[in-house]
């Protein structure tokens, strides 16, 4: 029962915990990385048990059984490879489905692996294990109708092609699982010649590879791949100048876990192959689908419907029946004792794993979407109050409040816009049957009549552009949400609001690389606008030595940045920052006193992405003149765009729904059921 247990909880941690680590697009890690990294750790764990095995006398095997001129050495490459891309499609499919959907699908690979052994092993099969590999499809085919089902029920064609390709990833994987797992089975259990029988017991293990050689080997090849693939990766990157994160870009201490996880797993896995019987395997296998099922409607949510759980139901039974030895359930090979120490401690990183999981996720991702129908924006109307006639001009909050106007229209949400100094909102003008919900900058005062949900949206601190009294002015009960964690005070994740206007395809921080890398450039731009709020005693860094300084407040446009060098500005929050990296342009904040440079980075509006992919470095940014921040903004400027289009996507796609959702909840007075949303009385109290 120890090993079923270890073999249960190791593989749900190793699909909870990668699940949880690709369910935010905003921050996800290259799965190149995440294989590269396990297989170094599963080789590095090899050689500490191969140096266990061989009494110390690791060199001598090496030199003996790792030999890239070896044919015995080279034919493990080819399970290898199908490893390889079985776990890039791993990761491919838990991005792409639901955890119990995966779970129970990966379990046609013991229909794969049956029909793979006929070929390559010569097994045969009674019938009533044929009976139970075409139940087993069966019972996958069920599941996948319903979830189909569910899918076409919410008109989604993003939905149904990502599940799709899911779907796809996971075939493909079974495959790649079989061949591999058979092949390599085949490695594994050799049996030795007549010569190699009669060699003294001290020998024996320099005769045939090991357990641990063989993970070595095919470690290393594995190894190669990954390595292969990311300089491939990292190449054609740089070449088309494309978005190119850098190395273990969005490793979270899950995701490190999760490698040092998967490593051991694998290890665990050529165990089971050589010395465990079948009957362990599967159970275990079978158990993980229902363990997982359950863990994953607690973790991720997951909502299972009956259909669901018979198809679930079946797979398990099919996986159990076909593994019943004809004769017996056989005995249980010893463990040596390396091995046991290794497979404790796995399981103790692997129990910790479900419940750090459960909380980290119910703390940042705390969402029941139970409450909200689908039409749920069908019954309420949208009115942005501005300060300006339409977008444009240098006025940033002005720009914003228009294209929060102009998400909401896209998204198909009903919006309109009203100057902030109208008095009242005719209602017989708005559409009928409709909770109006009005949306302030933090610079209004009071409530215009006619709105049913007042909803104060912080785009600078309170006490920057507006007096601390303009919030007495409000409703108790009005909601708060903030632009930025900046903008307030130990503001949440979840109550960010945030849409931005630029980047965008064909704007002007889209140019060409000829333009963006062009060394036509000379002189220094700078820029005050409100340095003078931040700062008490300016020390110029724009006039150094040998360099033409040009002072361009408020008269230049975001393509003039091309024709300089260097840009530096004086107001440590502007978008002129950002524009003049995406222009080519060094751009250089003049820093703040007392001030670090990740203080800086988090009080910017782009502080709450960071804060999202647990980040504190700017691309493409210098804070001082220093000579290595100089650098890092020349080598990391190409990156800012993308990562500007990134934090974009994650605005418009993440916290706007989340708004949008939070301001129904109120409308049906599921106050308790907020997402992010905050009431006046509880952050600006009287």
């Amino acid at each position: 029962m120890f090993f079923l247990a270890v073999l249960v909880v190791i593989e749900n941690s190793t699909v909870l915990l990668t699940k949880y680590t690709r369910t935010d697009s905003a921050a996800l890690f290259n799965i190149v990385d995440m294989m590269l990294l396990s297989e170094l750790c599963k080789v590095l764990l090899s050689l500490v048990l191969e140096y266990f095995h061989s009494e110390g006398q690791l060199l001598k095997v090496l030199k003996k059984h790792f030999n890239f001129y070896s044919a015995d050495t080279l034919k493990v490459a080819v399970p290898a490879f199908l490893y390889f891309i079985q776990n890039s499609l791993f990761y491919v499919a838990l991005t792409n489905l639901s955890s119990p959907v995966f779970q129970v699908l990966y379990q046609m690979k013991l229909l794969t692996t049956a029909f793979v052994s006929i070929l390559i092993l010569s097994r045969t099969y009674t019938l009533s294990q044929w009976i139970s590999l075409f139940t087993l499809t069966f019972g996958a085919m069920i599941t996948i109708k319903t979830n189909d089902d569910d899918l076409n029920s919410k008109g989604m064609d993003h939905a149904n092609s990502k599940y799709i390709i899911g779907i796809l990833a996971v075939i493909v994987a079974c495959l790649c699982s079989a061949f591999a797992g058979v092949i390599f089975e085949k490695f594994l259990k050799k049996k030795p010649t007549e010569e190699e029988i009669a060699l003294p017991e001290q020998l024996v293990c320099y005769s045939l590879p090991s357990l641990w050689m063989r993970n070595i080997q095919l470690g290393t090849f594995s190894f190669i791949f990954a390595v292969t693939q990311r300089l491939f990766v990292s190449l054609t990157s740089e070449k088309e100048h494309t978005d190119q994160h850098p190395f273990l870009f969005g490793f979270t201490i899950s995701v490190w876990i999760l490698v040092l996880l998967r490593a051991s797993c694998g290890i665990l896995t050529a165990v089971i192959i050589k010395r465990m019987d079948n009957v362990v395997k599967s159970i275990a296998s079978s158990v993980s689908v229902i363990v997982g099922c359950i863990m994953s409607m607690f973790i991720f949510g997951t909502q299972l419907q009956n259909s669901f759980w018979l198809g679930a139901i079946i797979v398990v039974t099919s996986s159990f029946l076909f593994s019943i030895p004809r004769s017996s359930f056989g005995t249980y090979s010893k463990i040596p004792r390396i091995f046991r120490s290794l497979l404790i401690s796995v399981f103790i990183l692997s129990i910790l794993i479900i419940p750090l999981s459960l909380v980290q996720y119910s703390t940042k991702r705390n969402i029941d979407l139970e409450d909200i129908p689908q039409n749920y924006g069908d019954s309420l109307h949208f009115v942005v109050f501005v300060a300006n006639g339409g977008p444009g001009g240098d006025c940033g909050g002005c720009n914003v409040l228009w294209e929060l106007y102009n998400n909401l229209q896209s998204r198909n949400f009903s919006a309109s816009t009203a100057h902030i100094s109208t008095k009242q909102i005719i209602r017989s003008l708005q559409p009928p049957n409709r909770t109006i919900v009005g949306i302030y900058p933090e610079i209004s005062k009071g409530s215009i009549s006619g709105v049913d949900i007042h909803v104060r949206w912080i785009l600078a601190p309170v006490g920057v552009n507006c007096p601390v009294t303009n919030t007495k002015t409000w409703n108790e009960t009005d909601l708060i949400f903030n632009y930025a964690t900046s903008t307030g005070k130990n503001v949440p994740l979840t109550n960010i609001l945030q849409v931005v206007n630029t980047p965008a395809k064909g704007d002007d921080t889209d140019i060409s690389d000829e333009l963006f890398y062009s060394k036509n450039r000379t002189g220094i731009a700078w820029m005050m606008r409100k340095g003078n709020r931040f700062h008490k005693n300016i020390i110029p860094i724009h006039n150094q030595t040998g360099f033409i300084s040009t002072n361009v407040d408020g008269k230049i446009k975001v393509r003039d940045l091309q024709k300089f060098e260097y840009f530096v500005t004086y107001d440590p929050y502007t978008y002129w920052t950002w524009f003049a990296a995406m222009q080519g342009t060094i751009s250089i904040v003049y820093p703040t006193a007392n001030m670090t440079k990740t203080e800086w980075a988090l009080g910017t509006f782009l502080g709450s992405y960071l804060q999202e992919l647990n980040q504190t470095d700017i691309p493409g940014v210098a804070y001082g003149w220093e000579e290595s921040e100089i650098e890092y903004a020349r080598r990391t400027m190409h990156e800012l765009r993308p990562f500007l289009l990134n934090l974009r996507k994650w605005g418009s796609d993440v916290t706007l729904p989340r708004f949008t959702r939070d301001c129904y909840r109120y409308s049906q007075g599921k106050e308790s059921s907020f997402e992010g949303a905050l009431v006046r009385k509880d952050v600006y109290p009287n």
